[in-house]
């Protein structure tokens, strides 16, 4: 079977929402590190904190040997607020997809690439800025379809993106 190459704006997952990942099999497979987004990806933009949905995940992650950073466009202000009952070591306005947030948690981590995993909602920031730096993406769908107007203005060459990204799954599965 020919095997391609994973495309630099392809996922190495895509799944319904971050609580839908199987952290088991991460796990297994010798991820330790956790990139998280905010925006979309936790909550929606317009929400100041996170629901007891994202401080239950987040607990269980930790007590699962998890270390997470959240890795935010965000302004400092928002991501202070968001990361006040959390606790999690934070970089705002990080420019993603450049590499300065994901280097600063691998940092932190002190772990090697390929055992830290990046969860966004984002192709041309998360999963792009996750791929150059070679740690596992995982995109999700964003929580809500409202966005900011510099994201809104993306979505539709996501959405061209990910037409590409089925087809290359579909290249990928055996033949019958």
């Amino acid at each position: 079977m020919k095997v391609m190459k994973k495309h630099i704006l392809y996922p190495d997952q895509y799944v319904e929402n971050a609580w839908a990942v199987d952290y088991t099999a991460l796990f297994n497979q010798g991820i330790r590190g956790i990139i998280l987004d905010i925006d979309n990806t936790l909550v929606p933009y317009y929400v100041p904190d996170p629901d007891m949905r994202t401080v239950a995940g987040i607990r269980r992650l930790k007590e699962s040997g998890f270390s997470l950073y959240i890795v935010s466009n965000g302004r400092e202000e928002r991501v202070r607020r968001f990361n006040q009952g959390l606790g999690l070591p934070y970089v705002c306005r990080a420019g993603k997809p450049g590499a300065h947030g994901f280097l600063k948690a691998q940092h932190h981590f002190r772990l090697p690439t390929e055992q830290i995993a990046v969860i966004g909602d984002q192709i041309f920031t998360d999963v792009w800025g996750g791929n150059k730096q070679g740690m596992y993406t995982i995109l999700v769908k964003q929580v809500s379809k409202r966005d900011e107007w510099i994201t809104a203005v993306k979505r539709p060459l996501e959405k061209v993106v990910m037409l590409f990204y089925r087809r290359f799954l579909k290249k990928q599965e055996p033949a019958e």
